[in-house]
């Protein structure tokens, strides 16, 4: 073999190793770009979740099937019993001033603005509970209902329009203004406090989930939703965007409608939380006895230990305006039943294993 071709071979073989060697690194650098694209998606998905069900809310951290994350204000979950769906929104933990100020018009007294913060997450029913919920209880349990006030039954009107207290008085018949007649996606109304307790015992069987009645404080956070105005859209209401008295308005000069009867839940626009009818249609029971506010900073408050009359929030139909802003505090006898109260359920967020 000559010089030359010997040399020319030498060069040949140089150059093939260096093409293996950046061969070796370009697969090495495919196979680093696919692993770190990998751990992105992944990392991701953790942060963020599969596509949310919500249009205004961010999906969940992890599967579906989990209640015990963090998650993005209004992330929308279904518990679903006796072939019946109950949607839940998510209320994050926060802090927020509960209670009016003092320049707030036709506030009351009880009201004092205070400092509260809510150290961990929970869901909230997104409406009140309808009257199809509360018949697939019924049906399942064969729950009669106590006797109201006194035993004398629950309030409504009468055939002659005539504002009564009488057992006749009932879910099936809550005695609306001429006759009027629910649906199933009405709210359930002629429920006293210890009907809610036991409607929110049983779903709590059924679903294995602690479901309950919100604290007041739950309540007024979640009708918030992260506004310190009268009702979260602003400081106005004469029945427009909210049934209730609209002829006695608030904020306003100008009467609105009053259509003396509930309407279905979800009629009116939903909080920036998702969650409808916090504001008028059914008053709410709350887990909490009423009493005065602490003038101090709280943290879960759940209120006192014992008293007369459990807490009601949000005002129903035949409310003024005034009496369904976020802060009103409505408070009543326990066995009480009226053709204007319901209640709504929350889940306390469970701890993670």
């Amino acid at each position: 073999m000559s010089e030359g071709a010997g040399f020319w071979k030498t060069i040949g073989g140089v150059i093939g190793g260096v093409a293996a060697i950046v061969t070796t690194i370009k697969v090495v650098i495919e196979i680093w770009d696919r692993f770190a694209a990998k751990r992105e998606s992944n990392s991701a998905a953790s942060s963020s979740g599969e596509s949310s069900q919500s249009s205004n809310a961010t999906a969940p951290r992890r599967n579906a099937d989990d209640w015990s994350g963090v998650y993005a204000a209004g992330t929308r979950r279904t518990l679903k019993a006796k072939g019946v769906e109950f949607p839940f929104r998510y209320c994050p933990a926060g802090t927020f001033w509960m209670g009016s100020p003092s320049y707030e018009a036709e506030r009351s007294d009880d009201e004092t603005q205070h400092e509260v913060t809510l150290t961990r997450g929970f869901w909230m029913l997104e409406t009140p509970v309808t009257v199809d919920m509360w018949r697939s209880f019924a049906k399942a349990t064969g729950y009669r209902m106590g006797g109201g006030y006194y035993g004398e039954g629950g309030w409504g009107f009468n055939a002659s329009n005539e504002y009564v207290q009488s057992l006749s008085f009932t879910w099936e018949n809550p005695g609306f203004p001429n006759g009027f007649r629910q649906t199933d996606d009405h709210p359930v109304t002629q429920i006293d406090w210890a009907d809610a307790v036991t409607f929110c015992d049983w779903l709590a069987k059924e679903t294995r989930m602690p479901i309950r009645l919100p604290t007041e404080a739950q309540w007024e956070y979640a009708c918030r939703a992260g506004t310190m105005t009268p009702y979260f859209w602003g400081s106005t209401l004469n029945g427009d965007k909210a049934n209730c008295d609209g002829i006695l308005p608030y904020g306003t000069m100008v009467e609105g409608k009053f259509l003396a009867r509930t309407t279905e839940v979800g009629s009116y626009y939903a909080n920036p939380w998702g969650l409808y009818d916090m504001h008028g249609n059914v008053g709410e029971w709350c887990a909490d006895w009423y009493d005065n506010y602490s003038v101090v900073s709280q943290f879960d408050p759940t209120g006192p230990e014992k008293g007369m009359e459990r807490i009601l929030r949000g005002g129903g139909w035949g409310d003024f305006a005034e009496v369904c802003r976020s802060a009103k505090r409505s408070h009543d006898k326990p066995t009480c039943r009226f053709h204007d109260c319901g209640f709504r359920l929350a889940i306390d967020q469970q701890c993670e294993e």
